[in-house]
């Protein structure tokens, strides 16, 4: 027994019409039970009497009409046109993320004036995959964009491309109707003419939304949505994101779901409401669910811009407290780059979940305004004459008296069991995978990122390691760091670590176990006393950012290997500091995207290598280099060069180098004059320190900062105490203040510079609260603090 096609008569003008058109607009099925005889089954192939036809005959003729904004869509219509519009803004965001990463990250984060807008370091080369990721994007905008003139333009009349395709599709059909005159060219044209508008006919009645088998077509793509939602979820589980966004997209991944299968046992439900529930769930995962992730990133992220913006101002260029980078929360800033990467298309499956979840929604868009035009023009047609119908949709031939009414095909309710399984699994999996995940990483405190998953191993999956003090107080905490070798080697075991900081932490060698960490991306090492590579770090070639400061009084790096940086295609940060055993630095051949280059107080380093590969080389910073003779040529960076500093002495400013010697100058003590003139500077060379003449071999205090036992006991743990250090002449002496100097230990410093910022901090209400009793000499006032 299957459901029957039926002849209603239908006089014209009757009010009988009017009753089936009304009932033909909730898409209620009309139908008998019975056998169907093979005359009625010939009946609706010739005349593709379904449903579909009739309603699709009622939508075009819609053009007679001159419907407005209210009668089409009535409440819906402003809710409609304000998620089209903000469909339309989040997908503009999001190729504006792909363009420009770091100014989209800067407006969001309020980080534009952050070390001149390349704070968060975020990759922005161009590449395929974001030539394709724009034009997907693009494709989806369009597409929105026709969305919104049709609901605010094209209601009651076709556009060209609906003019365009009804002239293709009745040029089509009467090829497919047409009979061949024998010959073998023409029969073989009128077959596939024929066959391919049979199948056009098929398809159109599985995906229109009056199609006989539209319900089928719901359950594809149903699928195609959760399967989708089920990698966006397992990314974020990886990617390890806040617990309030995995569960929500997992809850809301599973009332997605279980609402489909509530419609496959239910099949009464409308159309319209079908398409308006899924649409509902599309938008939540599409737009609402990156715009929680965004709110996310904005609150959890602090910076003292007051403190950094004074430092610019009074500081000089160079100084370590002008990288806004340095004091900034490393575990926010690992935090923030793991939200924003879960948003952005890094591979070749973001871009198909990305493109294909977008197209997802906007396709069911499409569908809502197509059925609310359609019962909105359903209102005025009663008393309107027939016209010829458009061949958007297969044609319905009918009689002058009757029609042929189809019944929609119902997806088997045992498809049911699918949906809910999958609703109650992936909130099991969830659930799971982050109480699994936290129960093996909590003891670890220094992994502040870390991947949920559901496994039986005893292996924290960290993804970011962030740990230390960057002012430690007292002189036993700087002689007698923790050791990280230990907790690094337990958290690097799973493979999945991609930030390893610390600050004022031991680390002599790194542990053999981060070897098996290929996607490891950034290493900054601050006053670990690190002084040994392995060879093996030549390996990581996603390696973004390398940081490896030097501790006071320790031995730090010798000479690197030769080949260090001879594979690291993604290096775009390289900072070495305090490093006095290091006489050559290795070369940078292998790092073409290197933008940003910093050596400090690398006291014996005499010589570096080509600057040829280097091409996009934008920041060029040697700091305290003394024993520097003399430098590369510089034309091959010379047009991309946004900053380039050589301060606190060095023998190539006055050595003859430059130009004429001067061996009277204090940056040449102990140096001789340059002989040979093939080691000159180049022309190009010349220009290019002519082109900076405020951040080149400018004179310097010569005042010592580094920490000793006597300056650190002077401060006794009390931050901006005043202190009295000798001076450059005999019996005198110069004040100083107990400061945390490059995130050493608390010491005496003379900097008056730092003084100065201070002073300014107190003075603007900025930075720590300070205290009467210590820093009156400084301006504060006020009640004593305990």
């Amino acid at each position: 027994m299957v459901a029957k096609v039926i002849d209603v008569p239908i006089q014209k003008d009757s009010p009988r019409l009017s009753n089936i058109l009304q009932a033909l607009s909730s898409t209620r099925k009309i139908a008998t039970v019975g056998p169907v005889d093979t005359s009625s089954r010939n009946t609706q192939d010739t005349s593709s009497g379904s449903l579909a036809n009739i309603l699709n005959l009622r939508s075009q003729e819609a053009d007679k009409h001159k419907i407005s904004f209210h009668e089409a869509f009535g409440l819906f219509g402003i809710p409609i046109v304000a998620m089209v519009l903000g469909c339309i803004a989040w997908t503009i965001w999001l190729i504006i993320l792909i363009i420009t990463p770091n100014d989209a990250t800067n407006v969001l984060m309020d980080t534009s004036m952050l070390d001149s807008g390349k704070f968060w370091l975020i990759p922005d080369e161009w590449s395929t995959l974001q030539a394709c990721s724009v034009a997907g994007l693009s494709i989806v905008v369009v597409f929105y964009m026709y969305i919104l003139l049709k609901i605010l333009v094209w209601r009651s009349q076709k556009n060209m491309i609906e003019r365009k395709l009804d002239n293709f599709l009745e040029r089509w059909r009467a090829a497919a109707r047409s009979r061949a005159n024998g010959e073998l060219g023409t029969t073989f044209s009128q077959k596939f003419f024929t066959k391919s508008w049979k199948l056009y006919v098929q398809w159109n009645a599985l995906t229109n939304i009056h199609g006989q088998n539209r319900k089928f077509w719901n359950f594809f793509l149903k699928i195609q949505d959760i399967l989708m939602l089920a990698l966006l979820l397992h990314d974020i589980l990886e990617a390890g994101s806040p617990v309030q966004i995995v569960y929500g997209l997992a809850a809301m991944a599973s009332l997605n779901s279980f609402s489909f299968a509530v419609a496959i046992i239910f099949s009464s439900c409308t159309a319209l409401v079908e398409v308006l529930v899924d649409s509902l769930f599309d938008f939540g995962s599409t737009v609402l669910y990156p715009l929680t992730v965004l709110y996310f990133c904005k609150e959890n992220f602090h910076y003292d811009r007051a403190v950094y913006f004074i430092s610019l101002e009074v500081l000089p260029i160079g100084s370590f407290e002008r990288r806004a980078r340095m004091y900034a929360n490393p575990a926010e800033i690992a935090l923030v780059r793991s939200f924003l990467d879960s948003l952005r298309i890094l591979d070749e499956v973001d871009f198909f979940l990305r493109i294909g979840m977008n197209l997802a929604f906007s396709y069911r868009l499409k569908r809502i305004v197509e059925v609310l035009i359609e019962m909105g023009c359903e209102n005025h047609q009663h008393q309107q004459p027939r016209r010829k119908r458009s061949l958007l949709h297969p044609p319905v031939r009918s009689g002058s008296v009757e029609k042929m009414i189809a019944v929609q095909r119902s997806v088997p309710k045992a498809f049911a069991i699918i949906f809910v399984a999958y609703s109650v699994g992936i909130l099991v999996i969830t659930h799971e995978s982050i109480v699994t995940s936290q129960t093996i990483c909590s003891p670890h405190p220094e992994c502040v990122v870390f991947a949920y998953r559901w496994h039986n191993s005893d292996i924290c999956p960290c993804r970011a390691i962030v740990d230390g003090d960057s002012a430690p107080m007292m002189y036993h905490e700087w002689i007698n760091p923790v050791d990280a070798t230990k907790f690094i080697s337990l958290l690097a075991a799973a493979g999945a670590l991609e930030t390893l900081q610390l600050v004022n932490r031991q680390l002599t060698i790194l542990p053999d176990e981060l070897r098996g960490c290929h996607n490891l991306q950034l290493i900054s090492l601050i006053n670990c006393a690190t002084e040994q590579l392995p060879e093996w770090l030549k390996d990581f070639r996603k390696l973004e950012y390398l940081q490896i400061e030097g501790k006071t009084g320790s031995t730090n790096l010798g000479n690197l290997s030769e080949d260090l940086f001879a594979d690291m295609p993604e290096l775009r940060y390289l900072q070495m500091g305090i490093h006095p055993r290091m006489l050559h630095f290795p070369p940078l051949d292998g790092t073409p995207k290197l933008r940003t280059l910093l050596l400090s107080r690398m006291y014996n380093l005499v010589r570096l290598s080509s600057f040829t590969h280097l091409t996009t080389l934008e920041r060029l910073e040697l700091g305290a280099c003394k024993s520097l003779d003399s430098l590369p040529d510089l034309k091959p960076i010379q047009s991309s060069l946004r900053t380039f500093i050589v301060l606190q002495g060095a023998h190539l400013c006055c050595n003859g180098f430059l130009g004429a010697c001067d061996l009277t100058n204090p940056f040449c003590k102990n140096s001789t004059c340059l002989d040979d003139p093939t080691e000159k500077a180049t022309n190009s060379t010349l220009q290019t320190f002519d082109k900076f003449p405020n951040t080149v071999c400018q004179p310097y205090s010569g005042l010592s900062q580094v920490p000793t036992a006597k300056t650190i006991q002077m401060c006794d743990g009390v931050p901006f105490r005043q202190c009295q250090l000798p001076g450059f002449e005999p019996n005198t002496s110069v004040v100083g203040m107990c400061y945390n100097h490059r995130m050493q230990v608390l010491a005496c410093n003379p900097d008056p510079d730092k003084i100065r910022a201070r002073r300014r901090q107190i003075q603007d209400g900025a930075g720590a609260e300070c205290n009467p009793d210590e820093e009156a000499w400084l301006g504060c006032s006020g009640q004593s603090i305990t």
